[in-house]
């Protein structure tokens, strides 16, 4: 495993909506070094800060080593992080990030343009415009208008 300093090293500022990241890097990072889950609860601490450290070791699975359930309890201290997006500019920012990859991937023939919209459909995928325009319109400030006649009786 990176050194905490080392440009490699996965960090976690507390902001929850870096978490899901955050642990996904760690786990992607430790599984490919063989930890197991002793070790992955050993060494996920010091990655954060020592105020998030001096909680965290006091959570459901470190003292036990089991780090399936020191990930939930982890996750279950912050509500909100496993949403992902929760505000049309973290939508618009994911947006930015994906379109030049999932582009890059559908023109290269990597992907099919049915692979780039599916994400977790078991059937026929909405289109990812669709999607996209979807979670625009619900993270906008006018989405829940009482101007807004799809709106307005709630």
């Amino acid at each position: 495993m990176p050194s905490p300093t080392s440009g490699k090293a996965p960090s976690f500022t507390g902001a929850k909506t870096e978490l899901l990241d955050f642990l996904n890097l760690f786990k992607d990072l430790a599984n490919s070094n063989g930890l197991t889950d002793e070790e992955k609860c050993k060494n996920i601490v010091c990655y954060v800060d020592q105020c998030t450290k001096h909680f965290w070791v006091l959570l459901p699975g470190y003292a036990s080593r089991d780090f399936t359930d020191f990930k939930k309890s982890i996750l279950a201290k912050y509500p909100g992080a496993e949403k992902g997006l929760s505000t049309e500019t973290e939508l618009m920012e994911y947006y930015y990030d994906f379109l030049p990859i999932a582009t890059w991937l559908v023109d290269n023939k990597k992907i099919s343009a049915t692979q780039h919209d599916q994400y977790d459909y078991k059937d026929e995928p909405p289109a990812f415009k669709k999607v996209l325009e979807a979670g625009q319109f619900v993270f906008s400030d006018n989405a829940f208008n009482v101007d807004n006649p799809l709106t307005a009786h709630l």
